[in-house]
Parts: structure tokens; C-alpha cells; sequence
């Protein structure tokens, strides 16, 4: 999608919501692992791009692995990032220096 744009994933599980944001271009997943709820192992929905008024900041983006984050990442992710795939992280962990690692599961 687009660099700057805000989605949300909504968990038919737990109910919560994951705000996103795509901080680089490339593809994000139509479905991604809960993240609202320790234990929760339902597979939250893309609203596609298309958020309601009214939700959160967003708490997880969307970036470009570099190449050592591609190297580090598992077979299937790496053949994510080299299609123009990206990864996800927490905020909070850009913010104060440390990194996710790459979680771009789905």
C-alpha cells in the first residue's frame, strides 16, 4: 500500500484491534496474528485501508526489513521482503532504540 496510510486489523477472537501504519512502501497481509490479547491465537482482518473514525494511534507499523533483517529471517519471510513484502514492529520498540525483530507473520 502506501507510505503514511493507517489500517487496522480486526480480531474475530478477542474483538481488539491492531492500528498499522506503513512507514515504507510495499505489501502488507490480508490477515495477521492477533497481537491485542496475550494467548490469542485467532487471525486478525485487514479493514484494507479503510478505517473507521475513532480508533487509536497506531501501536505497530510496517517497514522495509534491511538486508540483515532479511538474513535473519526465516525462508518464508525472506521470500516475503524480496517480493516487496514488509515487516511489522511494535512502536514503541523504534522509539526507544530496539527492534522487534522481524515479525511478519501472519
Amino acid at each position: 500500500m502506501s507510505k503514511g496510510k493507517i489500517n487496522i486489523y480486526t480480531c474475530p477472537g478477542c474483538h481488539g484491534e491492531t492500528v498499522t501504519i506503513d512507514r515504507d512502501e510495499g505489501v502488507t497481509p490480508f490477515f495477521l496474528r492477533c497481537r491485542c490479547t496475550d494467548g490469542c491465537a485467532a487471525l486478525a482482518q485487514s479493514a484494507c485501508y479503510r478505517p473507521r473514525h475513532g480508533h487509536g494511534p497506531p501501536a505497530w507499523e510496517w517497514y522495509a526489513p534491511d538486508a540483515e533483517e532479511r538474513a535473519k529471517a526465516g525462508p518464508a519471510m525472506r521470500d516475503h521482503a524480496e517480493m516487496g513484502g514488509l515487516f511489522i514492529r511494535r512502536i514503541d520498540a523504534v522509539s526507544s532504540g530496539g527492534t522487534s525483530g522481524p515479525s511478519g507473520e501472519r
